[in-house]
């Protein structure tokens, strides 16, 4: 191909690229939705009503002892929302299960953290879902009551959650007649190379799956 084609046919396939971005910026419901947020729960009331459920909370760790002494003491507070703290100990190499049961043992939620080890998964399973499965099979094997007040936690073991997150994520379920609430964390985006990143990761996300297309009730 002659040069001068080749040239052609790059500014054409350029210019293709900057018109999808323009309308892909230009999209509203690709905006995002900075209004949206969890509602707040006084921190003086940290009692849960009756009316909003409580929650089974399911949490899959593979090697994160270092990890959950800063992240499992803040849903341990929270135990009062809770039916169930479920750690479940992904085929760790490390001492994930035990640092669990450590760090449960006097604390707020000690009669409700439930600590398993499940093995590899079966033929057919990704080891994050059978681990996230395993969990709900024990948060899910005393709980009985009204199915619809029945709410499930799940998260990852290196979510650092704010002390009121599960007595938010019910109020905002309740106050917005909502099935599912799932909410985006913040992101750590220190450093060169984290800042250059995570923000498009966000946004490509958003792309696949925007925001305000995924809360329409519609």
């Amino acid at each position: 191909m002659p040069l001068e084609q080749l040239h052609q046919l790059f500014r054409i396939v350029a210019l293709a690229g900057l018109a999808f971005w323009i309308l892909i910026i230009l999209d509203r419901k690709r905006w995002w939705p900075l209004q949206w947020s969890l509602h707040l729960v006084p921190a003086a009331d940290r009692s849960r009503p009756e009316s909003l459920g409580e929650v089974a909370v399911v949490i899959p760790a593979r090697n994160e002892a270092s990890t959950l002494p800063r992240t499992l003491p803040r849903l341990l507070k929270q135990g009062d929302w809770c039916h169930a703290i479920v750690v479940v100990d992904d085929r760790s190499e490390d001492t994930t299960a035990a640092v669990a049961r450590r760090l449960g043992a006097g604390s707020p939620a000690e009669d409700k953290l439930r600590v398993i080890s499940v093995g590899p998964p079966p033929e057919g399973w990704a080891g994050k879902p059978h681990a996230l499965h395993k969990g709900l099979e024990v948060a899910l094997a005393d709980w009985h009551g009204d199915p619809s007040k029945q709410w499930i936690l799940f998260t990852d073991a290196d979510i650092l959650h704010a002390t009121s997150t599960i007595g938010r994520l019910l109020t905002k379920a309740d106050m917005d007649g909502y099935d599912l609430v799932s909410v985006m964390v913040k992101l750590r985006a220190g450093g060169f190379w984290n800042g250059l990143l995570v923000p498009p990761f966000v946004y490509f996300f958003q792309l696949l799956y925007p925001f305000r297309r995924a809360s329409d009730s519609r």
